[in-house]
């Protein structure tokens, strides 16, 4: 039966229509549920392209926060150390004590202070002005840029007069003797505490030290290595101050020595330099044996190191070493005596942690150094450098005076009975007075010691600080921070 379905329009008009039928019910249907979905699809479309864009520049901000990065690496006398650990140049950079901004005039660039990228380290000398009056202590430094970037140091620093500004940390020296026992000494408070034990890894040779930061978590730590079973190991040792982790295992070196007429060299793991050498932002070392196989261990920023060897070309052995950017090219170097024979060696570095291997010969001497270390040492911008060659009959330090990116012939700054045929030492300000002192530790004595450096590139004996720290003991680091 047919089904008549009746219209009525305004005017009475009649218009009467056929039923539909199933058939049409169905095809209406379908383009019922298509329109809906091409609906339904424009509509997602464009939420997904709001939301794409709103994602978009959500990641564009984020990549701005991470190219933006500026650390406090440490204060020292009238000095605050940065670091730009992002990939553009920061300026216009505000200095705050507990919230309050301090006014400065940078000595070099006037006002107009800009970091650049990708450098090891950055000092900028400043002369202050305490907010306060007199001395006090503050909680807390920052820096801020005006894209709103804030830095925080809060390890109680203190301000004294109108030009100091000090960050009080504790402060560590490590040891090591010809047997593989570590100690750390503290100094608190201006005094060196006594000896600590660290660990004893039951091998031999542990003649090299270095002390860093090495993951970035406000401790110093240290490595070390020694040798067993014929095989260089080198340790690092974490810290979350005292007591020390034990030492991990990172990697082997080559330890073998070689055949020099005249002379008997026994495996040893010789002196260390610490540096961030490929400009990760994290710190690195190098480390040979007695030998001229240098291994550049480079910091994974996760607690892992990937290993590089170079030989510098002739040497003989490596003895003592330090590291600097002795050329200002963003750059940090190593120098070290890498010849057996008193040839002080500067191998110059790419920002890649490789290194030039037919170095410059900075001097020659009579008698190699165990220890050799750098800094400025007489407050003129340029990194120097101090050995003591190993002699009987006059121990001494020699200083090497960096003179516009060139090294004047060395001169005797210290020399005193507490030296003795061979030593090692390291330097580092412990009286806070803007001015690099120095330790060392004697090898027949097993003792460690201090001198004051006097801001001109020569010392004055201080003290010793401990006695008994082991057998044959010619490791020893202070810490490192990236702007050395």
């Amino acid at each position: 039966m047919l089904t008549k379905n009746i219209l009525y329009t305004p005017t009475g008009d009649i218009f009467i229509m056929k039923g539909i039928t199933p058939v049409i019910s169905l095809i209406l249907i379908i383009v019922l549920v298509c329109v809906l979905a091409a609906l339904s699809f424009r509509f997602m479309t464009d939420v997904m392209d709001i939301l794409g864009t709103k994602s978009k520049t959500a990641m564009v901000s984020e990549i701005e926060k991470i190219t933006e990065c500026v650390r406090i690496e440490g204060m020292n006398g009238n000095k605050i150390y940065l670091r730009n650990c992002g990939s553009t140049n920061l300026t216009d950079i505000y200095f705050y004590l507990d919230n309050k901004l301090i006014s400065f005039t940078n000595e070099t660039n006037g006002f107009n202070l800009t970091l650049s990228p990708g450098v090891g380290g950055f000092s900028a000398p400043i002369s202050m002005n305490n907010p306060y009056g007199g001395i006090r202590f503050v909680n807390e430094v920052s820096v801020s840029t005006p894209g709103g970037l804030r830095v925080f140091s809060a390890s109680d620093p203190s301000i004294s007069g109108s030009a100091s500004i000090y960050k009080k940390e504790r402060f560590f020296v490590v040891t090591s003797d010809r047997l593989a026992k570590w100690y750390v000494i503290e100094l608190a408070n201006g005094t060196f505490g006594s000896p600590i034990f660290v660990e004893d890894k039951s091998g031999t040779g542990s003649w090299g030290n270095s002390m860093a930061d090495f993951d970035n978590d406000g401790d110093n730590d240290f490595v070390g290595g020694d040798i067993q079973d014929g095989i260089g190991k080198i340790y690092i040792f974490y810290s979350n101050g005292i007591p020390y982790e034990p030492g991990v295992l990172i990697g082997n070196i080559d330890v073998s020595v070689p055949s020099v007429p005249g002379k008997t060299i026994l495996p040893r793991i010789m002196d260390m330099a610490t540096a961030d050498f490929d400009n990760n932002g994290y710190m690195d070392f190098v480390v040979s044996g007695n030998n001229n196989i240098y291994n550049v261990f480079l910091n994974n920023k996760n607690r892992t190191f990937e290993q590089k060897i170079f030989s510098p070309a002739g040497g003989v052995t490596g003895m003592g070493k330090d590291a600097a950017d002795f050329n200002n090219d963003g750059c940090k170097d190593i120098v070290a005596d890498a010849y057996n024979d008193g040839r002080i060696g500067w191998f110059e570095g790419d920002c890649h942690g490789n290194f030039d291997n037919s170095g410059h010969i900075i001097a020659v001497s009579s008698a190699e150094s165990y220890g050799v270390a750098t800094g400025d040492f007489n407050n003129d911008g340029f990194f120097d450098i101090i050995t003591n060659p190993s002699n009987t009959d006059n121990p001494q330090i020699l200083f090497f005076k960096n003179t516009d990116n060139d090294f004047d012939q060395p001169v005797i700054v210290y020399s005193d009975s507490s030296l003795s045929r061979v030593n090692a030492l390291d330097v580092f300000d412990f009286n806070m007075d803007g001015k690099l002192d120095m330790v060392y530790v004697t090898y027949n004595r097993n003792s460690a010691y201090w001198a004051r450096g006097l801001g001109n590139g020569t010392f004055e004996y201080a003290g010793q600080i401990s006695s008994n720290l082991g057998a044959d003991v010619l490791g020893i680091a202070t810490p490192r921070p990236f702007w050395r």
